[in-house]
């Protein structure tokens, strides 16, 4: 996979192991190459419809700990789980209906969701 070359990857996974991966740039030195590729639509991995974190999370969500707390994107969840709360993430700006079926089904034992999403357009630098 030459296109994670020289990001931070980090991998994708659902309830059956490992579907995919994301990778961020590790330089910003040339900003027309994406911030983040993610792998592309497979038969296992539909961005539009896989929340990071989810299926790390099962344990926590079934016996009702936490808060599901919805992010952007893997590094965002990474550092809300490291502070202790369950996280899923959109992989990106774009929430979509199958992304909020899954939140509002992931939350339902924890009391509701929390979301902490960037006030900007998909797509747009930070």
């Amino acid at each position: 996979m030459d296109v994670l070359r020289h990001r931070l990857v980090v991998p994708l996974v659902d309830a059956g192991g490992v579907v995919g991966f994301t990778g961020r740039r590790l330089s910003d030195e040339n900003p027309a190459v994406p911030k983040w590729v993610n792998t592309a639509t497979t038969g296992l991995y539909r961005k539009g419809e896989h929340l990071l974190g989810l299926a790390q999370q099962a344990d926590q969500l079934t016996a009702g700990r936490g808060r599901v707390v919805l992010v952007e994107g893997a590094v965002d969840a990474i550092a809300v789980n490291l502070a202790g709360h369950i996280d899923v993430a959109a992989g990106g700006t774009q929430l979509t209906a199958a992304h909020a079926g899954q939140l509002r089904e992931a939350a339902a034992a924890t009391g509701g969701p929390a979301a902490c999403r960037p006030g900007r357009r998909g797509g747009s630098p930070r």
